[in-house]
């Protein structure tokens, strides 16, 4: 397929199928709702799935949406499937084996096309020869009504600010968040929304936690220099009316889109905000405001998703 016609040709008339694998489940699902959500708004029925791809049989009729594609063997792929790629593959480059970058460039060239959630994602994925045959789209996370967490009980503050992210694994990110301890609120990784039985008690927990705070912090888990724009976490926090304190990424593009609405700084700027804005309150109350509007607005999902009917 050479064209974003042939693409959209082979999709036109179909339902499209949203799978995720369920070993990332807790990672992806609420990104998967948030697809639906937005190819809905485009008039594009959707089925959400979430399987053992082990045990899970494809039908060679449907056309599918793979998240955490790069788990999947060749042999395990459906016959129509798009892959949409939420890894930071800057980070990955010199983290992880070469065999397993070989084999989800392997996946992903079988793909009808590719999209990828960062700009910097596409350059790195055009410079592979074996995806040389495979459209590369960048389709960016925007606002939807499912990352607004407006049916979640709205409790009182525990700490004003805080950080929900892996820190245990990371060096980086235990040095700077050790600083900050006394001021913030350091939720780990095993927060999340789960409405699964499979993987887990049901919970809403990470939509609780987001609403006890006020600033949300975002502290790469690799340096800044080689990460992706946190968009998710980003997006998350302003669809839940929380300041973001942000360390500049190397998306230039993305920094640049979103620096009048976040306060984008360097790691050690961090503590001087984080004091700014629990003083300052109607300043972080009025700046959230505008970010809020303006996401809702002029970053919404449905605008970003390639018109495929």
């Amino acid at each position: 397929m050479n064209s974003l016609k042939d693409v959209f040709n082979i999709i036109k008339n179909h339902s499209i199928n949203i799978f995720i694998p369920l070993p990332k489940y807790l990672v992806f699902y609420e990104l998967g709702l948030a697809l639906s959500d937005g190819l809905k708004q485009n008039g594009i029925n959707t089925n959400l799935i979430s399987e053992d791809v082990h045990k899970y049989t494809f039908d060679p009729q449907q056309i599918y949406i793979l998240y955490g594609a790069e788990i999947f063997n060749v042999e395990q792929l459906p016959s129509k499937f798009i892959v949409y790629q939420f890894e930071q593959l800057k980070a990955k480059l010199d983290t992880v084996y070469p065999e397993i970058l070989e084999n989800a460039y392997k996946v992903f060239s079988k793909a009808i096309c590719i999209w990828d959630y960062s700009t910097t994602n596409i350059d790195i994925l055009s410079k592979q020869k074996v995806l040389s045959n495979t459209p590369l789209i960048h389709v960016p996370l925007g606002y939807t009504n499912s990352l607004d967490y407006t049916d979640t009980p709205f409790p009182a503050p525990l700490l004003s600010t805080g950080f929900i992210g892996n820190v245990s694994s990371s060096s980086r990110r235990k040095k700077i968040l050790e600083k900050l301890k006394k001021k913030i609120g350091i939720y780990e990784n095993n927060i999340w929304n789960n409405s699964d039985p499979r993987v887990g008690v049901s919970t809403r927990l990470k939509a609780t936690v987001i609403k006890k705070i006020d600033i949300g912090l975002i502290v790469y888990f690799y340096p800044a220099v080689v990460s992706c724009f946190d968009l998710y976490r980003v997006i998350t926090l302003i669809s839940n009316k929380c300041l973001v304190i942000c360390e500049r990424s190397m998306d230039y593009k993305m920094n640049k889109t979103f620096e009048p609405y976040i306060i984008l700084c360097e790691s050690f700027e961090i503590e001087k905000w984080i004091d700014y804005y629990t003083t300052n309150h109607d300043e972080r109350k009025k700046k959230i405001e505008v970010a809020y509007q303006w996401l809702k607005t002029s970053f919404n999902y449905a605008s970003f998703l390639p018109k495929i009917c």
